[in-house]
């Protein structure tokens, strides 16, 4: 069952700030999703450093010395 008498306008009033707050809360909900997308977009791509980087057809470049080694046999 319902209220007898209810009056919307009231009703509408006495609940701006809940409702207010609700919606600010999901505001930020979204701005924070949207940096973390981002972030983790940005940040996802190449390794940052690897000790060892293959180089198509000619061997594999020691980044430390910068060392060209060849491949091994049969590979």
């Amino acid at each position: 069952m319902s209220a007898p008498d209810t009056n919307l306008q009231t009703q509408e009033h006495e609940h701006k700030p809940a409702l207010t707050g609700i919606r600010l809360s999901l505001g930020l909900v979204a701005l924070l999703l949207l940096v973390f997308v981002s972030y983790t977009v940005f940040q996802g791509g190449e390794p940052e450093t690897a000790e060892r980087q293959v180089i198509p057809g000619v061997g594999i470049e020691d980044t430390s010395t910068g060392e060209i080694v060849a491949p091994p046999p049969g590979g």
